[in-house]
């Protein structure tokens, strides 16, 4: 997390996921939205 960028979709992180599958994802540039994403996930981690 670098409170600057947010990857959004449903590729996985493998070769085939990133060159092979027919994936979406999208790379958004906005420090307040991965803020908010982070606060998110922290809480989800938070709660375990």
């Amino acid at each position: 997390m670098d409170s600057r960028y947010t990857i959004i979709g449903s590729h996985n992180w493998t070769y085939s996921g990133l060159s092979k599958n027919n994936e979406l994802s999208v790379l958004i540039n906005s420090n307040e939205l991965a803020k908010e994403t982070e606060r998110y996930i922290i809480g989800l981690i938070n709660t375990k």
